[in-house]
């Protein structure tokens, strides 16, 4: 049996990795991401990740930081600690979510998914394989 104190750093805190893709869907993540980071005194880390390849606007770009700043605010009235990160670097969201999670040395990630149409279900799916199958850690789907 694995003990929660066994994962935490050397400052005592666990660390999470919420993953926000600017839908309705991953805002709805934040209650049970609230929950887990107060039940384990977690420090949060919301990240949005954003290819180069597709077409990019200044309109977007503000959409998705807007979204990040609202979580953090969210996150913050609990006093929750949360640092928020918008990444625009050619890769795929899971790639960056692992990236995100290693450099962080989270100890769990959490994806929100409540697709309605086909394709938003398999996009979401296919996330969601990508990253439990590579991540070194739980992978919490709400």
């Amino acid at each position: 049996m694995v003990r929660v104190h066994e994962y935490r750093n050397k400052e005592g805190t666990m660390r999470l990795l919420m993953y926000y893709d600017g839908t309705d869907d991953t805002r709805k993540t934040i209650s049970a991401v609230k929950d887990q980071a107060k039940a384990l005194q977690a420090k949060v880390h919301v990240l949005s990740s954003l290819s180069s390849w597709g077409e990019l606007s200044v309109k977007i770009i503000r959409k998705m930081e807007d979204g990040l700043h609202y979580i953090k605010s969210v996150l913050a009235r609990q006093d929750i600690p949360c640092e928020t990160h918008l990444l625009i670097m050619g890769r795929t969201p899971g790639e960056d979510i692992l990236a995100v999670a290693n450099k962080f040395q989270v100890n769990e990630i959490i994806i929100g998914t409540d697709r309605t149409s086909k394709i938003k279900k398999l996009k979401a799916s296919r996330l969601i394989s990508y990253v439990s199958g590579r991540a070194r850690c739980p992978v919490l789907i709400v």
